[in-house]
């Protein structure tokens, strides 16, 4: 059974000074354009994160790995073409899967106060926003999260992101198999599955396998053997 690695780290268990000087000149540049201060921080550390767990998979200096982005932007690793991952954060926690296939990770902090319905009614099929709408209040954001981080994790390990039309997407089958109606001659199946990370927040991972072994890696045991 494939493995996928997801790497678990809270922003404030980085250190932001030494994030720095693990970047590349041009992250460091553009991290130096965020006039938001906490924005600024959480690209620091997040992509010095990302930079130090990859580099513990193919044996690199994490400053000297190279990082690219396709055109809708998914970041990939030039000249590790074998090693696939994807990068999330919501609040304080910050998600990285990594693994020999494609995949996309995508977490949210479960927000009670936020208009579940009328975004939904924006991005989700009619299925998904009855689901929405017929879930006890308690649950409703709990259920809108878990249809909504299922749906990007999906788009972002496709590399299409919001590119797509995300209401000609359902991911909200009990069995994970994602249905994409732009995309009906695929070769290949997709499936989304749920994180346990946190009663705050909600998690989803996407791969095109459905069997898959998933190890959740905190940061401070995040030293894992060569996939």
């Amino acid at each position: 059974m494939s493995l996928v690695r997801v790497h678990k780290s809270y922003f404030q268990e980085l250190v932001l000074e030494k994030s720095y000087y693990v970047l590349s000149n041009h992250e460091q540049t553009r991290s130096n354009q965020f006039s938001h201060d906490q924005a600024k921080e959480q690209f620091i550390k997040s992509r010095a994160f990302l930079r130090q767990t990859l580099s513990d998979y193919v044996g690199e200096p994490a400053e000297t790995l190279k990082i690219a982005n396709n055109a809708y932007g998914k970041p990939y690793l030039e000249d590790f073409d074998h090693l696939h991952f994807n990068v999330s954060h919501s609040g304080d926690v910050i998600l990285i899967a990594v693994g020999h296939m494609q995949v996309g990770i995508d977490i949210e902090y479960i927000d009670q106060e936020f208009a579940h319905d009328t975004i939904s009614d924006l991005v989700f099929n009619i299925s998904e926003q009855q689901i929405v709408k017929h879930q006890k209040h308690d649950l409703k954001a709990k259920q809108f999260y878990s249809i909504w981080t299922k749906k990007e994790a999906y788009l972002k390990a496709k590399g299409h992101g919001f590119s797509c039309d995300p209401q000609k997407i359902s991911t909200s089958c009990q069995s994970g198999v994602v249905v994409d109606l732009e995309n009906c001659n695929a070769s290949k199946s997709w499936y989304v599955k749920d994180l346990p990370i946190s009663e705050s927040y909600i998690a989803s991972l996407a791969t095109p396998q459905k069997n898959v072994n998933i190890e959740v890696v905190k940061l401070h045991k995040s030293r894992p053997d060569q996939l």
